[in-house]
């Protein structure tokens, strides 16, 4: 059942520094919250077990009020590419480079704000590392890639079409690449530019 919150969420991100059961519960309950069964990793408590205790991943916690609400994780893009190969042979090598694992919010806040704080913290973390290029396999049918194309169109060097993606119930997926050359700043006022626009073409 989909939540529609009356209020603008107070949205805050942090970094999850490590592991611990209470985080891991709430990521988990995010996962169950955000996407179908078919979508879920195979064995979850492992899986972001793993990924939480792997300083090198970016694992950040969208919260509202305390509560967790979204959770974005990037990995280095060649540790993913070993995963994946089989899968997406064209994956080139990159060690410069961050792959978005998954980013998901659950129902009753999205649409609020939180894909921004939540992209835009993973960007100035992922920065602080010197990493300023980033991928992803992104969803087609949920509007994710045209938001994401709407955002760094101009920042995208690839983009191409995976009729059906194993590892998203085999639906229709992009890879994507983007090398970001706009400041934060930049992106932050286009995108206030873009609701401006939309607000006055609603009226």
């Amino acid at each position: 059942m989909s939540i529609r919150l009356s209020e603008k969420p107070n949205f805050i991100v942090e970094i999850a520094n490590g592991y611990s059961g209470k985080l891991l519960r709430e990521i988990i309950k995010i996962e169950e919250d955000s996407f179908e069964s078919s979508f879920h990793y195979d064995d979850m408590d492992s899986f972001f077990k793993e990924m939480l205790e792997d300083e090198s991943n970016i694992s950040l916690v969208l919260r509202s009020n305390g509560k967790a609400v979204g959770y974005l994780l990037g990995r280095p893009h060649n540790d993913v590419r070993l995963e994946l190969i089989e899968d997406d042979p064209l994956i080139k090598e990159d060690n410069e480079r961050y792959y978005i694992e998954t980013m998901e919010i659950m129902n009753g806040y999205r649409s609020r704000g939180g894909f921004t704080k939540l992209i835009f913290f993973f960007i100035r973390t992922a920065q602080k590392r010197n990493i300023n290029k980033y991928s992803a396999h992104a969803r087609v049918t949920n509007g994710l890639f045209h938001v994401i194309k709407k955002l760094f169109s101009k920042d995208i060097t690839l983009a191409r079409d995976i009729p059906a993606w194993k590892h998203g119930n085999n639906e229709p997926y992009k890879y994507i690449e983007i090398t970001l050359r706009q400041s934060l700043l930049f992106l932050k006022f286009r995108l206030l530019l873009h609701k401006i626009i939309r607000s006055l073409s609603i009226r």
